[in-house]
């Protein structure tokens, strides 16, 4: 079942920051399909990767009292993020978004909470890659302190950080778990529906 239900959930996840690239490149992004589309595939992934985290706490607890922890503690993680972490961004960004750049400390705090919240993800007992995602939903809206923001991290993203999640990732898959003619068949029939899809 938590078999199923893992797979199920990561093939729903939209390739987000793909489907943001095509919108923003096509100069959708200020129509209302693009707006839609967006809006869309943000909401559909922030409900994957909730429903994500909660399997993957289940998976890995032993029982199903401390599945129930990991579940209460989760919930109350993204309760925290959205209700006290959120507001406090919100008004740094409104103080900021009429300024050109951002200062050093501004830029600590954020990678300061980006790692903080994907070390607590990670104690809790699900992904820190969860901890990561929640911690960029929860930065505001606001699109000037976006722009800044996006020229701030986008070179040290791309060229460092994505790089290392690929080969961390890599690293950390075992192949030889794929043992038989039955596990070879599912894989080649993932590897084709992602081909398909993509």
């Amino acid at each position: 079942l938590a078999f199923a239900l893992f797979i199920g959930i990561s093939m729903s996840i939209t390739a987000f920051p793909v489907l943001a690239r095509i919108v923003q490149e096509r100069n959708l992004a200020k129509t209302p399909l693009g707006v839609l589309s967006i809006a869309s595939a943000a909401n559909d992934d922030v409900t994957a990767w909730c429903l994500l985290a909660i399997v993957i706490a289940l998976t890995k607890s032993g029982s199903s009292t401390s599945a129930l922890f990991t579940v209460g503690m989760t919930i109350l993680y993204i309760l925290f993020m959205f209700l006290c972490v959120r507001p406090f961004f919100r008004k740094i960004s409104q103080i900021r978004a009429n300024n050109e750049i951002l200062n050093k400390s501004l830029i600590g705090i954020i990678f300061l909470t980006l790692i903080i919240s994907a070390s607590i993800t990670e104690l809790i007992g699900i992904h820190a890659l969860f901890g990561g995602f929640i911690a960029g939903v929860v930065m505001p809206s606001n699109l000037g302190f976006r722009h800044i923001m996006m020229n701030k991290v986008e070179d040290v993203t791309l060229t460092f950080f994505l790089p290392l999640f690929f080969a961390y990732t890599g690293l950390n898959t075992n192949l030889l778990l794929i043992n038989s003619w039955s596990m070879i068949g599912i894989c080649a029939l993932l590897i084709r529906s992602e081909e398909h899809t993509s």
